[in-house]
């Protein structure tokens, strides 16, 4: 996707394509993967609701956050889910991915205090 933008931006700009690939922002991504005490689709459940004004639901949850994009999947056969996370730097991936970690450690300890 990212390299045919380039290609039709360099047909219409007269720009090297070597210089354009310099222009497109670095991304970098965080993953870690968080084992639940309830079902991964029950606590995806309570996600969706928590990011239904701005996920989107694609092969799993994936929201705009302040810092960068997150997804959370399910991990087949397993309770767990995976998180990942883009941003501008590394850092900010990382914290990106313990924020969700965080947030879905709590909504499973009510889910399961609740059931």
């Amino acid at each position: 996707g990212v390299y045919c933008a380039a290609l039709i931006l360099r047909a219409s700009a007269k720009t090297p394509l070597k210089e354009l690939l310099e222009r497109i922002p670095k991304v970098y991504t965080a993953g870690t993967q968080i084992t639940l005490a309830s079902y991964a689709g029950d606590i995806m459940e309570l996600l969706s609701r928590r990011f239904a004004e701005k996920a989107g639901f694609r092969e799993g949850l994936l929201t705009r956050e302040s810092r960068g994009w997150v997804r959370i999947t399910p991990v087949s056969g397993l309770k767990s889910l995976y998180i990942a996370a883009q941003a501008d730097s590394t850092e900010a991936a990382k914290e990106l991915c313990g924020d969700i970690e965080e947030l879905i450690s709590e909504l499973d300890g009510k889910h399961k205090k609740g059931k």
